[in-house]
């Protein structure tokens, strides 16, 4: 996809992750439904059905991708890229917004619970996703118009209130503050993804794994660590430290602007 829309790749970035968006909210759904229905089993036939047409669309398009100034990658080309202040500053902040989203994901439904029956905490979840495929639907068309990094940075501060509100809302304020918080993070990982690969487009490929493996490795580690923190004080003092690794990636957004600044100062030739 970087390489068919060089010039859109904030706004593809976020369709491609709207999809999945969709099917995140759709997937469970639909094992809910045939569950009812008395057996697991016709899940996944269903699911298997549902790749039928995706095979079919695949095989029919033309996926001849255009010629790109594209660089062989060698093993010295890798710690050149990591260590440019786009593609560093990129991976570390994806690396809490990654952490960030795994503990809502794993760890919403549980905190809910203790004012909510289970039925509806188990919602919160979903209605987290609902927030991402309206938000992501909006920053497809915003991508293309406003720069990355201030895009990313406005979403990441308004997303520091709301996340205080899910740690202190109950009912149905509770219900609206995730929604909100989710069409705030939403915009978070796509985004900067794309950014990162502006930097580098002759490595697309290589900055496009090293962005997605910091936002998995926090996902791995954050949840975790929240987790014990949660056997220790509480499940709500523990979403409140949630808070930290939100405000830390501000910081780092302020940090690699700057850093990358410098780097543009310096790469220009002198003027004479």
């Amino acid at each position: 996809m970087s390489h068919l829309f060089p010039d859109r790749r904030g706004r593809v970035f976020n369709l491609y992750d709207l999809a999945w968006a969709l099917g995140a909210i759709c997937g469970p759904a639909l094992v809910v439904a045939t569950l009812a229905l008395g057996s697991w089993r016709i899940a996944y036939v269903l699911l298997a059905i549902a790749f039928l047409p995706v095979l079919i669309l695949l095989r029919r398009a033309d996926l001849d991708l255009p010629a790109r100034a594209e660089r062989p990658l060698r093993l010295a080309d890798v710690w050149e890229i990591a260590r440019r202040p786009q593609v560093a500053g990129t991976g570390l902040a994806l690396t809490l917004s990654g952490g960030l989203e795994g503990s809502l994901f794993t760890w919403l439904p549980f905190y809910a619970s203790r004012t909510l029956p289970e039925s509806l905490a188990s919602l919160t979840l979903s209605l987290l996703l609902v927030g991402y495929v309206l938000g992501r639907s909006v920053y497809s068309t915003v991508a293309d118009r406003v720069p990355s990094l201030p895009l990313v940075a406005a979403l990441a501060v308004s997303a520091i209130p709301t996340l205080y509100l899910v740690t202190m809302l109950d009912g149905w304020g509770l219900f609206a503050a995730v929604l909100a918080l989710g069409v705030l993070v939403s915009g978070l990982f796509p985004t900067l993804a794309a950014y990162a690969v502006d930097s580098a487009p002759a490595y697309s490929g290589p900055v496009n794994a090293l962005t997605a493996g910091a936002s998995y490795s926090g996902t791995a580690v954050l949840p975790v660590l929240l987790g014990i923190a949660a056997d220790a004080y509480g499940i709500a003092p523990a979403m409140r430290l949630l808070l930290a690794p939100l405000v830390l990636f501000v910081l780092l957004l302020l940090a690699t602007k700057v850093a990358a600044g410098r780097a543009d100062s310096g790469s220009r030739p002198a003027a004479e």
